[in-house]
């Protein structure tokens, strides 16, 4: 008879997010609210040393705004800004 091999435990593979160079961070956030802005800021955009890349997807209207309000006070933390909003603001916006 043919000695019996016993089976190597097999490693557990890792989640992706252990094996990216880069750490991805997400946030879910109100932006109509002043003090969830200010978290944000003091979370993301500290002028560590590590850049940012920030993803506004579906914002409706003036939500738009407040993100290109974030990419423009943070230009050398902020490296990549991406909008896709799912509506614009009226033009009485662009007025001001």
């Amino acid at each position: 008879p043919r000695p019996q091999q016993q089976q190597q435990p097999q490693p557990q593979p890792q989640k992706y997010i252990e094996t990216w160079p880069i750490p991805l961070t997400t946030s879910r956030q109100d932006l109509k609210h002043g003090n969830q802005r200010r978290n944000l800021e003091a979370k993301f955009f500290q002028d560590d040393g590590r850049p940012v890349i920030l993803l506004a997807v579906h914002l409706c209207g003036t939500l738009s705004l407040k993100a290109v309000d974030f990419f423009n006070h943070h230009p050398d933390t902020i490296r990549f800004f991406a909008l896709k909003p799912c509506c614009l603001p009226g033009m009485i916006h662009a007025k001001r």
